[in-house]
């Protein structure tokens, strides 16, 4: 530089930094997004788990009496578990099994806000676990809005039924099933009818319901109950044994098989369905009403079991065996 040039401007302009630095803020970059991205996985994946399992664990509970509809839970629980919820949580109510499925539904209710059916769900859960004012206040309440929802209608069906308000009943349950409740509604429009001693509307209510699922249990019970009813012999028998073979455990079609045979004279077959109550029956006195139900001997029994329409002679105070609880 010669005296007399100007003084060179300073260089203002920022030098890249070195390549090794440039690499080492871009890990860390990375690392913190994989951070961020693992955090919120885990912390929006661990109520769905959760919610998961509790669908799961209801379909193992339901897996012995019901196992087509344990077989639609974890089908609805591999796609997503808000759906596995609600398919959860209908087939339990369904199933009567009230307590899983207001465990279920607390847990569905902080991460399925989107649907529209846990309310009345909820609501028909504890009106069927025996919360019955609880439940009935909060039907109402959804149904206060002006939505036509199947459950709460149910849960409003159901209290009317247990508080013999049988007129409300079965309208609010023919809108129940109106609305889309299915067979449930359908089967509780033929326990208020059977109740009433209307047995011609009861079969046709329980008829429908076996046509949407012939091997509905609480259905083929209920029509082996108006056959019974009704002094048809063979259709109930057969009835009875048809809830045997779906469902071997299940107490009621036992205990009338035996009063059934009892009532035309076959001992024999009596004492067995005797014997096999005694090895299943939950309780010992259920045992011993049919033991002196078997007890008390029958008058001008038909000479066999060939006879479709007789008048059935039963036991002193045993009688039917009342028809089951709605999907007891």
């Amino acid at each position: 530089m010669t005296e007399g040039d100007p003084e060179p401007a300073p260089n203002t302009q920022r030098q890249p930094p070195p390549r090794n630095a440039t690499v080492a803020v871009a890990l860390l970059v990375v690392s913190a997004v994989a951070f961020l991205v693992r955090y919120r996985t885990s912390h929006s994946t661990t109520g769905s788990d959760e919610l998961a399992r509790a669908g799961l664990a209801l379909s193992t509970h339901l897996r012995t009496t019901h196992p087509r509809w344990a077989d639609e839970i974890q089908s609805a629980c591999k796609k997503e578990p808000c759906a596995c919820a609600e398919r959860a949580a209908a087939r339990g109510l369904d199933a009567n099994a009230a307590d899983p499925v207001l465990t279920l539904l607390g847990l569905a209710a902080q991460r399925c806000t989107a649907l529209n059916s846990l309310p009345g769900m909820r609501a028909e859960a504890l009106v069927r676990g025996g919360q019955s004012d609880a439940g009935d206040a909060e039907a109402r309440q959804v149904l206060a809005t002006g939505a036509n929802d199947p459950y709460a209608l149910y849960a409003t069906a159901l209290f009317a039924w247990r508080n013999s308000r049988l007129a409300d009943a079965s309208a609010l349950a023919q809108r129940s099933f109106d609305a889309g409740r299915g067979s449930s509604a359908q089967l509780l429009v033929g326990l208020i009818a059977y109740g009433q001693n209307q047995l011609e509307l009861a079969e046709a209510a329980f008829r429908k319901v076996l046509a949407a699922d012939a091997s509905d249990v609480e259905g083929t019970y209920n029509l082996a109950l108006v056959h019974q009813r009704k002094n048809q012999y063979l259709a109930a028998r057969e009835g009875y044994l048809r809830v045997l073979r779906l469902q071997p455990g299940h107490i009621n079609a036992r205990y009338n098989l035996a009063i059934l045979a009892h009532s035309i004279g076959a001992d024999a077959e009596a004492k067995h369905h005797l014997e096999r109550l005694r090895k299943t029956a939950a309780s010992q006195a259920q045992v011993a009403e049919l033991q002196a139900a078997l007890a008390v001997p029958v008058q001008n029994a038909p000479p066999s079991a060939s006879s479709t329409n007789f008048a059935l002679v039963l036991g002193a105070g045993s009688a039917n065996v009342p028809p089951t609880a709605p999907r007891n």
